[in-house]
């Protein structure tokens, strides 16, 4: 019986068909020992490479090849849209080599092809564009069509809010005609003042109307028609409307701040309210003037030089000279007043840690600048009393919580307390020392009037609107004040007695009227 014995050889020889070999039952033991593997083929181990042949005579084929050599194969992602498959291409080590020509998904743009193979054309990246009707290249954001490229008669732009008037779209300006021009949702919103109260003509011929849209669409007017003029008569009235009461009782001059120009500036006036004028011209903030003992010059504060930073200026009556006196830029000096003789200006200052308030003492030239109060709360609004002696001021003590009126000596020693409810600001002395009179907020602004050692605390003005920045009279008879809320709504000055009665109207002006102070 033979056996067949198939053998793997190398490269040079693929294979043998057998080899016969005894099994053991005939001629067992001839020739043993003799010529023992005579014409046998033995396999010679080699390297195996990737070539569809057992090279290394282990019984198995190509066992760490990928492929075989030159084989190829598709490679690629897809061949949806713009995809396409590629090639691969075995190598001699039996590696898959690179894809070749495959075309790859990549982001789908707006180009009417399928750019990211997922069998949809501009997917999710079609344009919206809107109808342009009037032509002004704004567009309606109710009028839509999608696509790559504007049809004719749309645009990109969806903010017209008027697309069958050319004339109406954001990039037009607002012009007062009770129409949305610019498309922002506002109406003539570049004419502060349309519809407020206003006035026309002076003293008894002044009469109430409203600003309204003059024809040309660029300007307000008021609409208000003076009353006719009478003769004058000594009534306290300007009967004639001339713009003076001509036997008025009310004598000397008032400053006072105003934003009737656009910003905070100084202004001075006939103590009736006639001949208003401003004495100050500039951008910053412009506040807090008070007289000189003389008459001849006025104190203030501006941030002319810092934004947020006040300094004290002084300059003429008649508005000229003016000079900064305390010029600090790092810290805010505020709220001065003078001393009876006119050599020294108190005022409050934060130039100690930048942000307590503490009342300070200079030379009417701005040197030698001392503390007086040194404390850790708040302290502004000194006043000086008309003797010299005393300066009354509004603290914040932290033991208090809540501002209140104090008084003190001139040197800042023997300070006490004169009020005791949360809120009272701007103390003024009366000419004669004896009240002091100040404001004071529970739901509401008011004038009060008190004693000097703070009793007999009185409301003046009993009204529900809002007064603030009282001020005396030379003769004490009157007190100056600032009030809104009152009959046209604006931040005018008023005057009263000093017992609060014959509370009158000084300015009438859409812009606010604040701080006045008395001329001696």
């Amino acid at each position: 019986m033979l056996s067949l014995v198939f053998v793997a050889c190398g490269s040079d020889r693929s294979r043998r068909d057998y080899q016969p070999f005894g099994n053991g039952s005939e001629g067992e033991g001839e020739g043993e020992g003799e010529g023992e593997g005579e014409g046998e083929d033995e396999c010679v181990s080699e390297e195996e490479i990737c070539d569809g042949v057992d090279n290394d005579c282990d019984g198995r084929v190509d066992e760490n090849c990928s492929c075989i050599e030159e084989e190829t194969q598709r490679c690629g992602t897809t061949d949806v849209g713009e995809c396409e498959y590629g090639t691969q291409t075995c190598d001699v080590d039996g590696n898959w080599g690179n894809c070749e020509d495959d075309i790859e998904p990549v982001a789908e743009r707006c180009d009417n092809l399928d750019n990211n193979c997922d069998g949809r054309v501009d997917n999710d990246v079609l344009l919206t564009f809107f109808r342009d009707r009037d032509g002004d290249r704004f567009g309606n954001p109710n009028d839509t069509r999608q696509g790559c490229q504007a049809p004719p008669g749309y645009v990109a732009d969806n903010t017209d809010c008027n697309d069958n008037n050319r004339n109406i779209n954001p990039n037009t300006q607002d012009t007062c005609d009770r129409i949305d021009n610019n498309c922002n949702g506002l109406i003539d919103e570049d004419y502060n003042g349309l519809g407020q109260v206003c006035s026309e003509g002076n003293g008894e011929c002044e009469q109430d109307g409203v600003y309204v849209c003059v024809d040309d669409g660029l300007s307000l007017v008021c609409d208000a028609i003076p009353g006719q003029p009478v003769e004058e008569e000594c009534n306290g009235l300007d009967n004639n409307c001339d713009g003076e009461i001509d036997c008025s009782d009310l004598e000397g001059k008032i400053v006072f701040v105003s934003e009737r120009d656009g910003n905070p500036e100084i202004y001075v006036m006939n103590a009736d309210g006639s001949n208003q004028r401003r004495l100050t011209n500039n951008s910053a903030n412009d506040g807090e003037p008070v007289w000189s003992p003389n008459g001849r010059l006025i104190v203030f504060s501006s941030n002319r030089v810092e934004e947020w930073i006040y300094d004290i200026y002084v300059m003429n009556a008649d508005g000229s000279n003016q000079r900064n006196l305390t010029n600090r830029p790092a810290n805010s000096d505020y709220n001065p007043d003078w001393s009876p003789d006119g050599r020294k200006i108190v005022f409050a200052s934060d130039r100690d840690d930048g942000q307590h308030g503490e009342i300070y003492v200079m030379n009417a030239d701005g040197s030698n600048p001392r503390n007086l109060t040194n404390n850790s709360g708040h302290d502004s609004d000194p006043d000086w009393s008309f003797d010299g002696t005393k300066i009354v001021l509004t603290s914040f003590r932290p033991e208090r919580w809540g501002y209140e009126i104090y008084v003190m000596n001139g040197d800042g020693s023997n300070q006490r307390r004169l009020t005791d409810s949360t809120m009272n600001y701007n103390p003024a002395w009366s000419p004669d020392g004896r009240k002091i009179v100040f404001e004071s907020f529970i739901g509401n602004s008011e004038i009060y009037v008190m004693n000097a050692d703070g009793s007999n605390q009185v409301n003046l003005t009993n009204s529900p609107s809002n007064e603030d920045n009282p001020a005396w009279s030379p003769d004490g008879s009157k007190i100056v004040f600032a009030s809104w809320g009152r009959e046209n709504r604006h931040y005018d000055l008023y005057v009263m007695n000093a017992d609060g009665g014959e509370q009158r109207r000084l300015t009438n002006d859409p812009g606010a009227d604040f701080q006045p102070n008395w001329s001696p």
